[in-house]
């Protein structure tokens, strides 16, 4: 049995119309959605992105920091060994100008330095168990003699003029109480004359700290 439409063919064309902009528009909302979609999907990886890209920039950064902190504990480290190879081959650490600065405080109003003589020396001393050598090694039998090893030495050796050994002692005293100084000798005292009158001239010697 053959079905009879018996609709008008302006309603039934409108009808068809309405069916395809129904369709398109269904068309375009699912098409909006998949662009929205695809929108937050790019905007997500932007957003790794860049947070991948601030976490590279801090490691980045502080690489950078590291490597010129490493450069600095080199260039420290390089000032250090050649420091204690001067002290090594002038025998302390200590400069010139420090030690004449230190004797000029000391020295009291009444006495007066004829020479000062700074000068690298050469002593024998007992090797330490701690300065080279196996600790483990069995030690030195009695009755032979002990190890011993070249060190170097800053010594200094002054010359001066007190009125009396009393000024004299008072000087050696503050000398022998300086952290810097250490081993204080004395070497002679003997009357002099000195601007027409009766002075005691004396000399004393010892080393710097290392």
């Amino acid at each position: 049995m053959q079905d009879v439409d018996f609709l008008p063919d302006e309603i039934r064309h409108s009808r068809e119309h309405r069916r395809r902009l129904l369709s398109q528009c269904n068309l375009l909302v699912i098409c909006a959605l998949a662009l929205l979609a695809l929108a937050g999907l790019r905007h997500e990886r932007l957003r790794q992105a860049r947070a991948e890209l601030g976490v590279l920039t801090e490691r980045t950064e502080r690489a950078s920091e590291q490597l010129d902190l490493l450069a600095e504990l080199r260039q420290k480290q390089s000032e250090l060994k050649l420091k204690r190879q001067v002290a090594a081959d002038m025998g302390s650490s200590v400069e010139a100008l420090d030690v004449l600065a230190v004797i000029t405080d000391l020295a009291p109003e009444a006495v007066a330095m004829r020479s000062l003589r700074l000068e690298t020396v050469e002593l024998r001393q007992q090797a330490r168990p701690d300065e080279g050598g196996d600790q483990s090694a069995p030690r030195v039998a009695m009755g032979s003699e002990p190890e011993t090893a070249t060190v170097r030495r800053l010594q200094l050796r002054m010359t001066g003029i007190a009125p009396s050994d009393v000024e004299v002692a008072n000087f050696i005293a503050a000398l022998a109480t300086n952290p810097l100084l250490e081993d204080i000798t004395m070497g002679y005292a003997r009357d002099v004359e000195f601007r027409g009158r009766r002075a005691r001239e004396f000399q004393v010697s010892c080393y710097v700290v290392r």
